[in-house]
Parts: C-alpha cells; structure tokens; sequence
C-alpha cells in the first residue's frame, strides 16, 4: 500500500516535501514584500510609477539578500529540489519585470 501512494505522488511534475516548503516560503515574502511597498502608495494615492519603481526595487533588493543569505548557508546551486537560488532568481526575474512594466508605463 505505500508503494501505492508512493507512485501516485512520484509523478512527474510535483514537488519534493523540500521544493514545497520553498515555494510556501517563496510566496509569503512575496505577500509580504508587496503589501509592504504597495500599502503608502494605495494610502496616499500615490502614482502607479512610483509603486513599480519601489516594487522593482524591493524585489531587487530582495533576491541580493535572498543569494547573500544563501551563499552564506552553503547551498548548491543545483540540486534537486528548490532552493534560495531560485528564489533569489525568481525575484531578479520579478525586479526585471516590474521594471519594464514601469517603462512601457507613460
């Protein structure tokens, strides 16, 4: 029987214990950070501009934090489960993102 469910979680596409544990992780400080930036912007009233060069920029900040704490930790950087240096990727790709959403803004 635990064969059974074994090969029913073993499929390809999902994740180890690790990479999810990672991934929930992943999107709190994501929760977190964009709370944090956007909450003085929607309370002032401020421009939209600003919320994605502060977003841009708190991600940014996020992933060199996020590759600093990993390094010192010792991780590899690939191995087979998720780890801070894809986290530290998906933040520079985000920081990257809401930085050309903010030049096609006028």
């Amino acid at each position: 029987m635990s064969d059974q469910r074994r090969i029913a979680t073993d499929h390809p596409g999902s994740l180890d214990p690790a990479s999810r544990r990672r991934a929930s992780r992943f999107l709190l400080h994501l929760l977190v950070l964009a709370s944090l930036v956007s909450w003085p912007f929607l309370a002032h009233k401020q421009s939209l501009q600003g919320l994605t060069a502060a977003l841009a920029s708190i991600l940014a900040l996020a992933a060199m934090f996020g590759a600093l704490f990993t390094s010192l930790r010792r991780e590899p950087f690939a191995k087979g489960s998720l780890n801070g240096w894809d986290e530290a990727l998906v933040f520079i790709a985000l920081s990257r993102l809401a930085d050309a959403a903010m030049q096609l803004q006028p």
